[in-house]
């Protein structure tokens, strides 16, 4: 860090600090207000049946493609 020599750049330095600080808590603030939107548990419930449904789907989507492949072999 460089010497501060005047009064000025003091000042000039704090209000550079609190600045920072400020941004520093918005974006605590911006993410701690991400981290309760995703751990609510109806958005816990809404992810679990996406998976649950995708899986499901890609699972019948396998069945289906390695039923046509089979009845293919069989002709």
């Amino acid at each position: 860090m460089r010497k501060i020599k005047r009064l000025t750049q003091l000042r000039k330095e704090e209000r550079r600090l609190r600045e920072h600080r400020a941004e520093l808590e918005r974006a605590i603030q911006s993410d701690w207000l991400l981290i309760r939107r995703t751990l609510e548990p109806a958005s816990l419930a809404t992810e679990a049946f996406r998976a649950g449904t995708t899986w499901i789907g890609k699972k019948l989507l396998t069945g289906l493609t390695s039923r046509k492949t089979t009845e293919k072999s069989r002709s």
